[in-house]
């Protein structure tokens, strides 16, 4: 059995690493500020903005510093720290508990599949490159590997590369000889690197040779060279491992490369090269650049693919892959994706493959036989009892078609050939009468006793009706496992060839609750039992006991006030070669570092906000990402895609969300179905138009959950309800919202970008103001900030030299002229991060003090924008800005800080410190310890036996006044000590 607390214990710690101090110290806090003399900075004083006192010197100056004090404050001095390491990925994922499976139902779990990539006309063009390749002196092409005798090749590109580019070759050399693989133009090399005849790599840089690492004779090795002819220098990797970095180029007046040469004193063996070309745009500052694959050769010819349906094809060239698999970007641009599989089966009564998804549309055979053709993205269950042979090998065949990305919007990559993909796939054999569906929430906790409400789907696919028994198991499957520790049975009667749905609700005494900090899950077996008593089918799941509610104004989980504390996700991941194709499907490795980033920075809510187009239903429904995150403790606000980024609300795929809803409802982690980011076509539209959305989402989901959170849109504002009890218009005439407007499960929030787009401090200073202070005052409902800030911060550019994205300013570079003053240079990054940091910091103080429920930063990773969007935590290359780390503050469970958003300290000021609680009562003491930035201490306070109640709430205390000794930054410590 494989345990799941590793990589937890990892990921807790990991969310807490805050300076420690004692070992009762519960919370540290950093502020920073400035002190001056002069009267005008009593008040409260902005960064910039009306009462500043800071000129754009000073302001750049005050940001850098802080910078500076507070990446050193953090163990990140450097700002280049990975956050999710390969190790931590390795240990996360062999942590995770596959599914249990049936115990009398067969389920062939179809994991192993041959893949192959079918484009009309790419046989052909693979047949004329060979002969070109075949042409050569001293050359032959054999088994998919080209062998080059002593001598020179010289091979032309598609087209010159001349700004940006990258190429890997996979090469073996049977003897110590010399072997040099170069990309040139006119005989002189742009960059050169290979076997050297002393078994030692070697590359060459500035016109010298420089060895590295030594080399096996007879290995495989693959060579991989990023070259920035702008900036004049390379990066070099072997087996993945980086070997030169930021190296001038081989000859520096190199202008371009046109040519891959391969020079030889022996015999060497190549068996791919590819090249994929970077070009600048000028014309849309959302797309910077375009890739353009060049070459992409493997010696080998594609199979032809007539009969591929059939049984006896010869599938054995095709490439072995693991479902889900994606297909897609630019290297697989217009190819169909084909998809086989063999499987042997015994006797049966009733056959049922399922597919997560065939995205966007495709295909099934089934033995040649087509069984399907499935036109979206919905989940697939088809029956196929009579395609399949009993006591026989089988062979199941998928085509998954190909996709261009029609209507892209603006965060999306140059590359539109997003991702196509199956998802994971199985096969069912059971009785002819069996359990089709089970769905499972918690309708009540009460005292000690959880009531758990089931919907169990029946089908008897038998002409004749049946009358049997059915019984429900509980037993713990997670962190332990153990015996069932609850049971229900009831009788059940299905008429023949029709289905039936039984509803009811179970008593667990005792229950064992999922929360994100204790992610308890429970495994629950239904048994299908005829009239005999003879145990005829069973179906298993997993779940977790769990309630949400909006109440006071408060966000309750299981009864306790919590918050939505969190980060989101685009889906657009480095490198370019597959940022489009694994957008919509990302590996298992994405998605487990991805979880580390989000728990590692203290946040328990991931936001699922995967889409590349505009205005039509683009949103993803990975089970993997719940799976996951039940076991975790993460807390998901769940898309599906039936989902909309903006346009005219209708677009919502409102036929299919049962269906996408159905497929994770059994999670515990999925707290709020989302239905829309921010549709935006209400303007001139009438009142009718926006009460038809609030009638249509919510119908929409309570048909089928009345469990969860329910948020139509995340930024209501859009409509033309004015306020969130629904009784003023836009045009300020009163009204009454539809009733379904104050649901209990309908959220109010909004996407209140306090200290991004450019806004001044007053902004920050001033808020909240309109929707959101209505929300906050009413106190009936609580108020989400799914995406706040949208700050930029330039990142560490040292650590991106070679890609395409470096020392690149996105359309965003704007916005530093009304948040500080004038645009930053490149050259001034860590200011550029001070800023987006100290402003997350007091503008997340602020909004937690105003009772604002849940955060969602958009976005957690770089990568939109062709890698050249700022506003993510984490940069391109998994590397973390300051302003991840100031997650981990604002998200600690107690905090303390100052109770304002007061930049410069004037002579007459005094700090009024404020405790922030989110847990149980407790007796704690404060220290405040004013440091100057060489961290001598300047003067310390202390505040003994403060009682914090229970739950959320605020305890103010008395002012301070600090004596600084001259004008310039302090930084402010907050220690909260537990008793």
């Amino acid at each position: 059995m494989k345990k799941c607390l590793l990589p937890i214990l990892v990921l807790l710690l990991g969310c807490s690493t805050i300076p420690s101090g004692r070992d009762n110290v519960i919370s540290r806090t950093l502020e920073f500020r400035q002190y001056s003399p002069v009267p005008a900075a009593n008040g409260e004083t902005d960064l910039k903005g009306k009462t500043s006192v800071f000129d754009n010197t000073q302001r750049i100056a005050f940001l850098k510093t802080y910078c500076d004090y507070a990446s050193a404050w953090y163990g990140d001095s450097q700002l280049d720290s990975k956050v999710a390491p390969e190790q931590e990925i390795r240990a996360l994922i062999a942590s995770i508990k596959p599914q249990p499976l049936p115990e009398t139902r067969t389920v062939k779990r179809l994991e192993q599949w041959q893949a192959l990539g079918v484009r009309e006309g790419a046989r052909e063009k693979e047949l004329a490159s060979l002969k070109v390749w075949q042409g050569y002196a001293g050359s032959s092409v054999a088994d998919g590997v080209l062998t080059a005798g002593s001598g020179l090749i010289r091979h032309r590109l598609a087209k010159p590369m001349a700004w940006r580019f990258e190429a890997k070759w996979r090469a073996k050399a049977d003897r110590w000889s010399e072997c040099a693989f170069a990309l040139s133009q006119d005989g002189k090399d742009c960059v050169c690197a290979g076997f050297g005849a002393d078994g030692k790599l070697f590359c060459v840089s500035a016109g010298k040779r420089r060895k590295l690492a030594g080399y096996q004779k007879g290995k495989w090795m693959e060579f991989h060279v990023e070259v920035d002819v702008q900036e004049r220098e390379f990066n070099l990797y072997v087996d993945g491992a980086r070997l030169v970095y930021g190296a001038a180029l081989a000859d520096n007046n190199v202008t371009q490369a046109d040519t891959f040469a391969i020079k030889s004193s022996g015999t060497v063996q190549v068996d791919s090269v590819y090249a994929l070309n970077y070009v600048q745009r000028k014309d849309d500052v959302s797309v910077p650049y375009e890739a353009e694959l060049l070459a992409d050769e493997t010696f080998d010819i594609r199979p032809l693919t007539e009969g591929w349906t059939l049984p006896d094809y010869d599938d054995r060239p095709w490439k072995p892959v693991v479902l889900p698999y994606a297909h897609g970007g630019v290297r697989f641009a217009g190819e169909d994706l084909y998809l086989r599989k063999r499987v042997k089966v015994g006797q049966f009564a009733k056959a049922v493959l399922r597919i997560e998804t065939l995205d966007p549309s495709g295909e099934i055979y089934v033995n040649g036989k087509k069984a399907a053709v499935i036109d979206g993205r919905h989940p697939v269950r088809l029956d196929i009892t009579e395609h399949l042979r009993p006591e026989s090998e089988n062979l199941l065949a998928l085509k998954v078609n190909h996709r261009l990305l029609p209507n892209p919007m603006h965060h999306c990559c140059a590359d539109l050939n997003i991702g196509w993909f199956a998802g994971r796939a199985q096969l069912e054999l059971s009785d002819a009468v069996s359990v089709e569906r089970v769905l499972v929430h918690t309708s009540k906790l009460e005292a000690d006793k959880a009531f758990q409400t089931h919907a169990i789907l029946f089908e008897n696919r038998s002409r004749e009706p049946f009358s049997g028994s059915v019984t429900i198991h509980y037993a713990p499957w997670t962190p332990r496992e153990g015996r069932a520790v609850a049971k229900h049975s009831f009788d059940i009667t299905v008429p023949a060839e029709n289905s039936v749905e039984h509803a009811f609700t179970m008593c667990l005494e005792k229950p064992q609750l999922w929360n994100w900090r204790a992610p308890r899950l429970y495994k629950v077996r239904a048994e299908l039992r005829d009239a005999s008593g003879k145990l005829i089918d069973d179906s298993v799941l997993t779940t977790g006991i769990r309630t949400v509610e909006q109440t006071g104004g408060r966000l309750l989980v299981n009864g306790q006030e919590e918050m939505l504390n969190g980060v989101q996700i685009m889906g657009f991941r480095m490198p370019v070669e597959t940022l489009a194709r694994y957008n919509r499907c990302a590996t298992l490795e994405q998605l487990a570092e991805e979880l580390i980033m989000t728990r590692k920075c203290g946040s328990n809510l991931l936001r699922v906000h995967v889409h590349a187009a505009e205005a039509t239903a683009d949103g993803i429904n990975d089970p993997r990402i719940p799976e996951m995150c039940d076991q975790l403790g993460i807390m998901l606000a769940w898309q599906t895609p039936s989902w909309i980024r903006e346009g005219a609300w209708e677009a919502i795929d409102f036929t299919n969300f049962a269906a996408y809803a159905r497929q994770v409802y059994n999670s515990p982690s999925i707290v709020n179905w989302e239905l829309s980011n921010h549709p935006n076509k209400f303007k001139g539209k009438g009142l009718k138009y926006s009460t038809d959305f609030v009638e249509s989402t919510m119908r929409c989901v309570l048909a089928v959950d009345s469990s969860r959170l329910i948020t139509p849109t995340t930024f209501w504002q859009h409509t033309l309800i004015k306020d969130d009890r629904g009784t003023t218009s836009k045009d300020g005439e009163k009204i009454k919202a539809p009733d379904l407007y104050t649901h209990p499960l309908c959220t109010r929030g909004t996407q209140d970008a306090v200290t991004g787009y450019g806004a001044d401090w007053g902004k920050l200073r001033n808020w909240p103001q309109g929707f959101s202070l209505d929300v906050l005052q009413n106190q009936e409902r609580p108020f989400f900030n799914w995406e706040h800030e949208e700050s930029i911060a330039q990142p560490n550019w040292e650590l991106s030299k070679g890609k395409p994205w470096h020392l690149f300013h996105s359309y965003e570079h704007g916005y530093d002229v009304g948040s500080i003053g004038r645009k930053l240079d490149f050259g001034e990054w860590r200011a550029s991060q001070g800023f987006q940091a100290f402003a997350a910091y007091e503008s997340m103080k602020k909004q937690r003090l105003h009772g604002v429920d849940g955060f969602s930063w958009c976005c957690l990773r770089g990568g939109a924008n062709s890698g050249t969007y700022k506003k993510p935590l984490i940069d391109s290359l998994g590397h973390a800005k300051l302003a991840w780390h100031i997650h981990k503050t604002v998200f600690q469970r107690v905090f303390a800080g100052s109770d304002n958003v007061d930049v410069v300290y004037g002579p007459d000021d005094r700090i009024t410190p404020v405790i922030m609680n989110l847990d149980e009562a407790k007796t704690v003491d404060l220290q405040i310890i004013v440091r100057n930035t060489d961290g001598q201490e300047v003067q310390r306070f202390t505040f003994e036996n403060i009682a914090l109640k229970n739950g959320r709430n605020e305890t103010r205390l008395e002012p301070i006044k600090v004596d600084f000794p001259k004008p310039g930054a302090y930084a402010i410590e907050y220690l909260v000590t537990a008793y």
